[in-house]
C-alpha cells in the first residue's frame, strides 16, 4: 500500500472484501470493495469501503 501511495495512487479498488480495504482507509485512500454477496457489502462498508462493486460484474451470461 505504501508503494501504491507513494507512486500517486488516488483511489485503489479491490475484486473482494481484503486486507487492502483497511489498509487504503489507514492511509486516507478511497477504496471501492469487491463483494458478491449482500454480507459482503455490509463487512465492506462497516470495514469503511467508500463504495462496493458487485461482482461478478456481467448476469446471465
Amino acid at each position: 500500500m505504501r508503494l501504491r501511495c507513494s507512486e500517486g495512487a488516488s483511489w485503489i479498488v479491490t475484486p473482494a472484501l481484503t486486507e487492502s480495504v483497511a489498509a487504503s482507509v489507514r492511509v486516507g485512500l478511497p477504496v471501492p470493495a469487491g463483494d458478491l454477496t449482500p454480507t459482503e457489502a455490509v463487512a465492506a462498508r462497516r470495514a469503511g469501503a467508500d463504495a462496493v462493486k458487485l461482482f461478478p460484474a456481467s448476469i446471465g451470461q
